[in-house]
């Protein structure tokens, strides 16, 4: 199964990002305006054995793929997982986790996704570099949008 790694280093305490980050508006905000990802339904707060549904236009598609997801690993401050537990991939686990930095002055924040083909007609058809490469431009996207969010004005 192909796995997705992206790390990211914020010039923030891990106390600032971890509630930022597991904000589920936040998500939304992190997320290319082209996917118009959207929360359709969602537990909320967050916690272990959370769900939530999905509604999105991956790489801008005209139609909306439902997505829904489980955090199946809570550990805060340190790591949460969301798995799809019904959605367009055969497998998609999502790690986040929150590494302390600089004496707690900085938090390097590691994604690790592990995701398998789109099902169906489309899966076949599709390369499989596009889900890789949508994952790259999302992970990118959020990336400079944490900073801009949470890191001191210079």
């Amino acid at each position: 199964m192909p796995v997705y790694t992206h790390r990211t280093i914020v010039r923030a305490p891990v106390e600032k990002v971890w509630p930022f980050y597991t904000d589920l508006r936040t998500l939304v905000a992190m997320t290319p305006a082209n996917y118009r990802l959207r929360v359709v339904t969602a537990d909320s707060p967050l916690r272990l054995g959370a769900r939530i549904r999905f509604g999105l236009h991956p790489a801008g598609a005209p139609f909306e793929i439902k997505w829904d997801a489980e955090i199946t690993t809570w550990e805060p401050m340190r790591c949460f997982v969301d798995e799809q537990i019904k959605g367009p991939l055969t497998q998609f686990v999502h790690r986040h986790d929150f590494r302390p930095l600089d004496e707690g002055a900085a938090t390097e924040v590691i994604d690790t996704i592990e995701y398998g083909r789109v099902g169906g007609l489309l899966g076949r058809l599709a390369p499989e570099s596009l889900i890789g490469d949508n994952f790259r431009r999302m992970c990118e996207y959020g990336s400079e949008y944490l900073k801009r969010e949470l890191e001191p004005r210079s």
